[in-house]
């Protein structure tokens, strides 16, 4: 039987990349339970509440791309320093913010210094790690995306309700100090392409492309015309991004990579899982506390086991490798989300969310890997690159979409977009 154990030395290094992936984690749940109070005192309107949280994952997947070619050509171990160090700075004037305005900045950089620390996590791993060290690599911080995911909106509530709401950012300066102190003295240095140049043309064209796409799904929901044109616009500009990039020596991202059937495959997986856990949450969510009338901080105590669940997810895929190949895992996988989806809308128990979790994770832990193994290091971070990007379209259009159905549905719609979900994982199993 083969093992999943780490060589002792290189599994220090994970440490300081999962204590960047909790602080990232960790910054959108606390700020979600958080966002009433923040909303009252500083009187902040409707639509600057929205930008609050949404402004985030936004900017971050928007600024993935460049943020993994600066990883590339300047180290990641350099990069993922910068990210830390600037989400310390960051956390700290947002602590610090009068009003809305100055939270909205803040907030939009911290979702680019979150690409960068990511970009320098998955690069690293990807880079590091082969094999079955690399699916573990992989299950280990999709288990602490996971933890820092469920744990998030309890823990800004406790916050939020004990010091206050600023508490919410402080409490993030000293874990930043702590990963910048760990990265220093366990992170070795990686580089991928560096004799590759940044192509302006590119980066923009790739800002466009996913800035479009993810904010045209996001606005979706409540303006639909716009959401339409702003993804349309994504779209145009992702196809000039790719055009652009099958014409250059050294693209800014290996497009060529999709022609490899494992990793387009891996992709799609990527994505649907997102769309579908991302709509669970969000309709789950809205049923709670619209529907049954719960508090924001009784509807997270509800979801925490499907983020929970992730975690588990996460952390027990790697092990399935042993035994079945990583296809076949991966579709079990689905499966398991999509029998959760489908079961949610007929149960009031903890367990169909969980199994959405479960399966979400195991995904994101499985299907991360196949990524790396199909680019190979010399492209690690490209991989890193297409995985957040996937993950953002992903949750972003399963929102838009799922919700759309739940709206036509009327009374039966929230089962009816659920349903749907599962009928989606599921057909993406068996393919």
């Amino acid at each position: 039987m083969a093992s999943t154990r780490v060589e002792p030395r290189r599994g220090l290094v994970l440490i300081p990349l999962l204590a960047g992936v909790l602080g990232g984690s960790l910054a959108l749940g606390m700020v979600t339970t958080a966002l009433p109070r923040i909303a009252d005192e500083l009187r902040v309107s409707a639509p600057a509440r929205a930008w609050i949280v949404d402004g985030y994952p936004l900017a971050l997947a928007v600024a993935m791309v460049g943020a993994a070619r600066a990883g590339d050509r300047y180290g990641r171990k350099r990069v993922l320093l910068l990210g830390v160090s600037a989400s310390a700075v960051l956390n700290a004037v947002a602590a610090a913010a009068a009003g809305s305005a100055l939270l909205i900045v803040c907030r939009g950089l911290l979702g680019v210094a979150s690409a960068v620390i990511l970009a320098g996590v998955v690069g690293t791993i990807g880079s590091l790690f082969s094999g079955r060290d690399l699916a573990f690599a992989n299950g280990m911080w999709v288990t602490v995306l996971g933890a820092g995911n469920a744990l998030g909106p309890v823990v800004g509530g406790l916050l939020t309700e004990g010091p206050g709401w600023r508490w919410v950012f402080l409490a993030l300066v000293p874990l930043a100090v702590l990963t910048i102190a760990l990265a220093v003295w366990l992170l070795p240095e990686s580089v991928g392409q560096a004799a590759a140049g940044w192509e302006i043309p590119s980066l923009l064209w790739s800002v466009a492309a996913i800035g479009g796409i993810v904010y045209g799904l996001q606005e979706s929901t409540v303006a639909p015309l716009r959401g339409v044109v702003c993804t349309a616009a994504g779209v145009l500009a992702g196809m000039m991004f790719v055009r652009r990039q099958l014409r250059l020596r050294q693209p800014l991202l290996q497009v060529r990579l999709f022609l490899r059937p494992g990793f387009t495959s891996a992709f799609a997986r990527i994505v649907v899982s997102a769309a579908t856990a991302a709509a669970c949450l969000y309709l789950v969510n809205l049923e709670l506390q619209h529907t049954q009338g719960q508090t924001p901080i009784e509807a997270g105590f509800a979801l925490a086991p499907q983020a929970v669940a992730t975690a588990v997810g996460g952390l027990v895929a790697p092990f399935s490798v042993n035994w079945l190949r990583s296809r076949t895992s991966t579709s079990i996988a689905l499966v398991i989300q999509a029998v959760g989806l489908a079961a949610i809308p007929l149960s009031h128990t903890v367990a169909p969310v969980a199994l959405v979790g479960f399966g979400y994770g195991a995904i994101g832990t499985l299907a991360t890997t196949a990524l790396f193994e199909a680019a190979t290091a010399e492209h690690a971070g490209a991989a890193g690159a297409t995985q957040e990007v996937g993950f953002a379209i992903g949750a972003g259009g399963g929102v838009a979409v799922f919700s759309t159905i739940a709206n036509l549905g009327g009374g039966t719609g929230f089962a009816a977009a659920l349903i749907a979900a599962g009928a989606v994982t599921l057909l993406t199993a068996i393919r």
